[in-house]
């Protein structure tokens, strides 16, 4: 921390001193540069592997990003996405997506993805109460099962597994 004597503040409008730095935004989007030779877009509401801070994270495209354009990642995101369960998903396990077949899954299931959320229950506060798909036999809420076509995870912000020939796109 800089030492700097105190300055006199200004009694009337503006203060006599200048910032050290200015705020611009809090830490939840990460801008993202769709390389120009790039052969795709990437989707609004797409998982993205991203070479982050020396390690692999998951962020969540906010809208499309197509070649030779820049748009947003989301840090932190709840989302519902597509998925193929092989046993029920309990509110808290790890799901990983499978990016061969472009959906979510047991890590079991999957040989070539990514460890992309944490299943949460799908509850909407305004209509309560909300319906559950049950609950095990440690009174856990149930987030998906073998019938579900969705479930919904929540972001994880910090180093993802990966399995198969997965990398992260550098930013």
């Amino acid at each position: 921390m800089a030492i700097s004597p105190a300055p006199t503040r200004s009694a009337i409008f503006n203060a006599d001193y200048t910032n050290l730095g200015e705020y611009v935004t809090d830490d939840s989007r990460v801008p993202y540069f769709n390389p120009v030779d790039s052969d795709s877009m990437i989707e609004p509401g797409e998982l993205v592997l991203i070479a982050w801070a020396g390690a692999e994270q998951v962020m969540l495209a906010q809208a499309a990003i197509f070649p030779g354009e820049t748009g947003m990642l989301l840090r932190y995101f709840v989302v519902d996405l597509p998925c193929t369960l092989s046993a029920d998903v309990i509110i808290g396990d790890i799901l990983t997506w499978d990016y061969t077949d472009g959906e979510l899954a047991l890590d079991a299931d999957v040989t070539n993805g990514y460890t992309a959320g944490i299943a949460i229950w799908n509850f909407d506060p305004v209509h309560q109460p909300a319906p559950a798909l049950g609950v095990d036999s440690n009174d856990r809420a149930i987030c998906g099962t073998t019938a579900s076509t969705k479930v919904r995870i929540m972001g994880s912000p910090g180093v993802s597994t990966t399995k198969g020939t997965i990398t992260g796109l550098p930013l």
